[in-house]
Formats: C-alpha cells, sequence, structure tokens
C-alpha cells in the first residue's frame, strides 16, 4: 500500500530441492500467481555467529557509539547506546537514522525535552537522554515499537525519562525543545501542523526520512516562518526546521 515495488527476500530450507520450495510458495499465494523471482544456494553456516558478526558498533559525531549489546563499549569517554537489532525499526545502520544520531551528537541536547515521532527502537530518544536530555517522549503507531523502545531504554539505564504513547494517546499540549520525525515524506507532509505545534517556540524540529528526489517538496511544506537546514548522505536527507527570528 506503500511503495509500487516490493523486493521480498526469504531463506528456506533445501533439503527437499527448489521445486519443493516452489511450489509451497505458490500455494501461499494463491489465487494470485507467484510473483517474478530469482533464486540461489546458499551453503550452510554458523548463522547465528554470521548474524553477531553483521553488527559492529557504530560511531557518531565525536562522542556517540551504538553498539550491540553482546560487544563491549569501544570507548569509555564517549556515550555508547546499547541496541541490537530487532522488530521495531531503527538501529543505526540506516542513513536517516544515521544522519538523526549524527545530528544530536554535534548538538548535545543538555537539558531539553524531546519527542520521538515514530519511535521505532527508541534509539533516538535513548540518545538524547544518554547525551544530557532532561526527558523525552516517544510516540510510534506500533506498540511493538512502544515494548522495543521499554526494553531498550531500560537496558540503558534511562527507562524512568522516558514516557511512550500511540499517537491517540498522547498528551494533547505535549510539547518540547526537540522534535524528531524519521518517518515517511509522505507523511512529513500530512503531519505539519502537528509536529509544528509541539515544537516549543525556540525548538528545533528533525525531519528524516527523505529522498533526496523529495526534499524539494518537504522543505516548500516548511518553509513558511521557519529556516529549512539539508543534511544529506546519499539519496537521503535529514533537515532541521527552525523558527525564522522575528
Amino acid at each position: 500500500p506503500v511503495w509500487d515495488n516490493n523486493i521480498v527476500s526469504g531463506l528456506f530450507d533445501g533439503s527437499d530441492g527448489l521445486d519443493a520450495v516452489l511450489s509451497r510458495l505458490e500455494d501461499a499465494f494463491v489465487p494470485r500467481p507467484l510473483p517474478a523471482l530469482q533464486s540461489e544456494e546458499v551453503a550452510d553456516q554458523d548463522w547465528e555467529r554470521s548474524w553477531l558478526e553483521r553488527y559492529q558498533p557504530i560511531h557518531y559525531g565525536h562522542n556517540l557509539w551504538v553498539c550491540p549489546t553482546w560487544h563491549e563499549q569501544t570507548d569509555d569517554s564517549a556515550t555508547t547506546v546499547f541496541l541490537d537489532p530487532g522488530l521495531a525499526f531503527g538501529s543505526g545502520t540506516h542513513e536517516t537514522t544515521g544522519m538523526c544520531l549524527a545530528w544530536l551528537a554535534e548538538h548535545p541536547p543538555t537539558g531539553y525535552t524531546l519527542i520521538d515521532y515514530g519511535c521505532g527502537s527508541g534509539i533516538l530518544a535513548i540518545a538524547a537522554l544518554k547525551l544530557g536530555a532532561s526527558h523525552a517522549t516517544g510516540i510510534d503507531i506500533d506498540p511493538q515499537a512502544l515494548q522495543a523502545s521499554h526494553a531498550n531504554a531500560e537496558r540503558n539505564g534511562v527507562a524512568e525519562s522516558l514516557d511512550l504513547y500511540l499517537p491517540e494517546d498522547q498528551p494533547e499540549a505535549l510539547k518540547a525543545d526537540l522534535i524528531f520525525a524519521n518517518i515517511l515524506a509522505n507523511t512529513l507532509v500530512e503531519l505539519k501542523d502537528h509536529l509544528l505545534a509541539m515544537r516549543n517556540e525556540s525548538g528545533t524540529l528533525i525531519l528524516s526520512g527523505i529522498l533526496a528526489d523529495q526534499a524539494d517538496s518537504i522543505s516548500a511544506a516548511y518553509s513558511a516562518g521557519n529556516r529549512v537546514t539539508r543534511y544529506q548522505d546519499g539519496d537521503w536527507v535529514t533537515m532541521s526546521i527552525e523558527k525564522t527570528p522575528s
């Protein structure tokens, strides 16, 4: 319902041969035909070790690391968020999340309040709290994301400073100094008034999840009365939205 084209990858037991796998897939798609596909044989391996090795600590700015829980802390003098990849989106590996983390690392939110709209794993709220934010609120449409955010906040020792809500349950007068919205570009436009209304008078709204060819339309939607600053990493753009001084 969101994208015109989807690519799904699956790993299947091939002991009965490719024909058996295709037969099961065809049954699953009935009455629709099986979509176009490609297949290859993958040699068996120690999948758990392979999965663990894939996720290594990632450095943002000069003092922020995101580190899987099975890995030792890389820099004792830096701020480290311990987080494992899971069902909820946001482990720091994607450019959209990475640019938000880099922004936080370069703009320490000491004493600030923060809203993470579309919090996923809670990584941005947790990073902000560990970098000195006084309080954070995470909002997501997926109850599993709220569960993941709470578990990750507990693992990082900041659960008492993080409130979590479904959108329909968030307080009406909720405002913050920093608001992060790392979601789909069309949704950023639809929620413009809502997101801006949650920003304190001198606050900053950070938008992410924007493809480069969507940036102009997002900037135009938010430009009235605001100063828009763009940051780009490859095909992805993040924007800071600050109120234009009168």
